[in-house]
């Protein structure tokens, strides 16, 4: 007989961590609330016995306050089973909340404490098993060899948890009144008053009281509430951990939350990740692997195909549509894959959870939410999947902006198209590249702050953990990164392949289906000329660059590789060709920023307009990309207007000001009392801004 066994517990206790390690499974971890959103099951076995595994989101209470709490809740009111709880013993305090909850509930409980070394804590452990019996387990989640049976051992055991809790007499008469509405809904009497005390809809609508029932309650309230009831709890945690010295912030987050200097320091971090990735290192790879690809691979395999009477056609596809086009990208990876390893760094690190809290208030100012930012960061990699990080968002409206706003951030796809430009006009100045991440940024806030009042927040508030800082591995790191470049070369080996070859027919036959090289003008060049004349303010209006654009609707990474096509180059020649006028494409220092600008933020990919169009709908995303080519089109003109009549000096130091500006409007951070113990303690690392 199989049993079912699900695991419950706060954000970044090691719950999916956990999952993985008993399932051996290969879901992904991370250092802030929302990773996991939905249910994910899976079986082990131990000595015959077969145990399926159900790893939930986190929650810090049984009240849900955000859809993928949601999923938790109703799952354990609609599902018998053994609750594994996972706690941290670094924030047991915190933790334990959520465990009293759930003995309250009358659960069947047992305890896993995530800990590191057990010496350190001896006394703690032996406190916690004289309170939890044999119902409470103490593992290394990532190390420990015998995991499996441990975890068998604290599930097989059949005693349950028995707690003296002394509140529990403050709201006797209440549970008398309830008694037989909490049985018929299989909760205990007390835990259904304390959910009565707190307000909780759900419970309360679940328990079907009568008017005379409510008109009774109200009269056993008091002063009984939601603050009381946490204090109340809060209070006998407390006495379970007398002997545990309390969680204290990091001595570094002086630093790194600090309202002066915490920003700064983070642009000092990104310019320095700019530096390796598009500096040195990052060009010394991208030209080893680029010269494999287009010169040993390439010609010799054009020359082969010559030598040997292969068909001009096929031997044109293969050499000028795969090898220029879907090679020309490949050979952008080695920067792509450092940008992927310097996130993971972020992420593992959980200094990217810090920076949700020191942009909240200027985020809160321009009406997005400090886990926008975990949506705006990861759209560096791909806007498509950061868009699904947004549906642990709670306020409906936010979520819509925040999904909108990612379209708008530099990913990954568009840096080929930025570093061969700058590389080819601007001297591979990898700071111009940074500038241009700065300008999405700056972009995105004032398209924010014009959506602030048709799409204004429900709700302001914003709950937050801090996770301990901890040392990257090198296999979640290894997991981040293959994830994502597989991702990537997934959609060369796809989208890139097909739309190259559907590209190359465009541009090498006309509408009569002749071959160019025969006389004609292909299909392509007929359709963007007549587009051309719109982009001639912008300095780019040939039929060549609007055709590249046109490709990257489809996916950004097509443009470069569409550029190859459209001037029949590959590899180093596609700079050479952008400087030469006699090409299909072709660009001047100043056209070329304006083309960086305009590709920066213009509309979004097809698998990007897929997911708005499911998420925001038809209309919202219809209309979200409309604003999007009309911002990009009128900043552009006046980037490109600027330079023209001043200097592109003056251009930088304007947009620096504006960045600078944005960085004063955040002034000083306030922790008011913590959401749940309502004090404003040091020891308790989930703060409520409001």
């Amino acid at each position: 007989m199989e049993t079912k066994v699900v695991l419950v517990g706060n954000p970044n206790t090691g719950k999916t961590t956990l999952y993985n390690r008993l399932t051996k499974s290969d879901e992904h971890v991370g250092n802030w609330h929302g990773v996991t959103i939905d249910a994910k099951s899976k079986s082990f076995e131990v000595d015959g016995q077969t145990y399926e595994v159900v790893d939930l989101p986190g929650i810090y209470s049984l009240t849900p306050y955000n859809p993928e709490e949601r999923v938790t809740t109703d799952y354990l009111f609609h599902n018998k089973c053994k609750i594994l709880n996972i706690c941290d013993i670094n924030n047991l305090k915190l933790n334990f909340y959520l465990t009293l909850q759930l003995i309250e509930a009358g659960y069947d409980v047992s305890i896993i404490i995530n800990i590191t070394d057990k010496k350190d804590h001896s006394s703690l452990i032996n406190r916690l098993k004289s309170v939890f019996k044999d119902k409470i387990a103490f593992i290394n989640v990532q190390k420990d060899k015998n995991l499996h049976n441990t975890i068998a051992g604290v599930l097989n055991n059949k005693t349950t948890i028995q707690l003296d809790i002394p509140y529990f007499s403050k709201f006797k008469d209440i549970t008398k009144i309830i008694s037989k509405n909490a049985s018929n809904i299989k909760l205990s009497s007390e835990f259904a008053s304390i959910k009565i005390i707190e307000n909780d809809t759900e419970i309360i609508k679940k328990l079907q009281l009568d008017e005379s029932q409510v008109q009774a309650i109200e009269k056993c309230k008091h002063n009984l509430n939601v603050d009381t009831i946490a204090r109340l709890r809060f209070d006998f945690i407390q006495s379970i951990l007398v002997e545990k010295k309390q969680y204290k912030v990091a001595k570094v987050d002086k630093l790194l939350l600090n309202r002066a200097l915490g920003i700064p320091v983070f642009i000092g971090i990104l310019v320095l990740i700019f530096y390796i990735t598009f500096g040195p290192v990052g060009t010394f790879l991208k030209e080893c692997l680029s010269y494999f690809i287009q010169d040993f691979i390439g010609l010799n395999l054009y020359e082969f195909m010559q030598a040997n009477n292969f068909n001009y056609v096929i031997t044109d596809f293969v050499y000028k549509g795969l090898i220029c086009g879907v090679g020309g990208i490949i050979s952008f990876l080695p920067q792509i894959v450092l940008l992927f390893f310097f996130l993971s760094i972020l992420e593992e690190s959980g200094y990217l959870s810090r920076l949700a809290f020191l942009f909240e208030d200027l985020l809160n100012k321009i009406g997005l939410s400090g886990k926008s930012l975990f949506t705006l960061i990861m759209s560096c990699g791909c806007s498509t999947i950061a868009m699904m990080t947004a549906r642990n968002i709670e306020d409906e409206n936010i979520k819509k902006k925040t999904m909108i706003l990612s379209t708008y951030m530099c990913c990954s796809a568009k840096l080929p198209i930025f570093v061969i430009l700058t590389s080819t006009f601007f001297s591979g100045n990898y700071l111009l590249i940074f500038g241009l991440y700065i300008l999405s940024i700056v972009v995105s806030v004032f398209v924010a702050m014009l959506m602030k009042r048709s799409l204004p927040n429900k709700n302001d508030s914003f709950i937050l953990e801090f996770p301990c800082y901890r040392i990257p591995t090198l296999q979640k790191m290894w997991k981040f990164i293959c994830s994502n470049t597989m991702l990537f070369l997934t959609k060369i080996g796809s989208v890139l392949l097909l739309f190259s070859l559907i590209f190359y027919f465009l541009n090498t036959y006309d509408f009569n289906l002749i071959h160019i090289d025969l006389g004609g003008v292909s299909i392509m060049q007929r359709v963007c000329e007549v587009i051309a004349p719109i982009f001639a303010p912008l300095g780019f209006g040939n039929w060549g660059a609007v055709s590249a654009l046109v490709s990257g609707i489809v996916a950004k990474e097509i443009i470069v590789s569409s550029i190859g096509v459209i001037n029949g180059v590959g590899g180093s020649e596609i700079a050479q060709s952008l400087v030469d006028t006699s090409s299909n494409i072709y660009f001047d220092t100043t056209s070329a920023l304006s083309f960086m600008i305009f590709a920066l933020l213009y509309v979004p990919c097809l698998s990007s307009i897929s997911v708005m169009a499911k998420q925001l709908g038809g209309a919202l995303t219809t209309k979200a990309i409309i604003l999007q080519f009309i911002i990009a089109y009128i900043v552009t003109l006046i980037v490109y207007l600027g330079i023209k009549l001043l200097d592109i000096n003056f251009i930088f130091v304007v947009l620096l000001f504006v960045v600078l500006a944005l960085i004063v409007t955040i002034g000083r951070k306030k922790m008011s009392p913590c959401a749940y113990c309502r004090k404003n303690c040091e020891d308790c690392c989930i703060k409520r801004l409001d």
